[in-house]
């Protein structure tokens, strides 16, 4: 074999490692998704800081649940409707009851003002009105 064949069974192999892993991946994120969806609880959440990096625009955020702060992150660079949320501003967050790092900030559901506090286990349903199809919409596009 020259050394150009060598090269392009290397490339070949790469790209083909590549698409699988970005194929699992999505297979990963997917699952993480759904699971959210059926185990979710609702817990509210505060807005600690916004990332602009090369490629990776996200805000990160923190709540309570079983009395243990989680942290999270928002990532806006595909949503960019969402780049304008506010720095400690209160927003209600869906996570996964069994695994409680496993969450999603709700950018589109700011905390009201008279709801200041939630249980340490979370709400099974949001303390508000909301139209749970928005809440799927958001989580299939996400």
């Amino acid at each position: 074999m020259n050394p150009s064949y060598k090269d392009f069974i290397i490339v070949v192999i790469c790209i083909i490692g590549f698409l699988i892993f970005g194929y699992c991946w999505n297979i990963y994120a997917k699952n993480n998704r759904q699971n959210l969806y059926k185990n979710k609880k609702y817990t509210i959440g505060i807005i600690t800081q916004r990332r602009t990096e090369t490629r990776s625009d996200y805000y990160r955020y923190s709540y309570n649940v079983y009395n243990y702060q989680q942290n999270g992150r928002f990532s806006f660079l595909l949503k960019g409707k969402y780049a304008n949320l506010k720095i400690d501003h209160k927003y209600f967050i869906m996570f996964d009851s069994l695994k409680p790092k496993n969450s999603v900030l709700l950018p589109f559901l700011p905390v009201p003002d008279s709801i200041t506090s939630a249980p340490p286990e979370g709400w099974k349903e949001l303390p508000i009105s909301v139209d749970k199809e928005e809440i799927r919409k958001f989580l299939e596009d996400y």
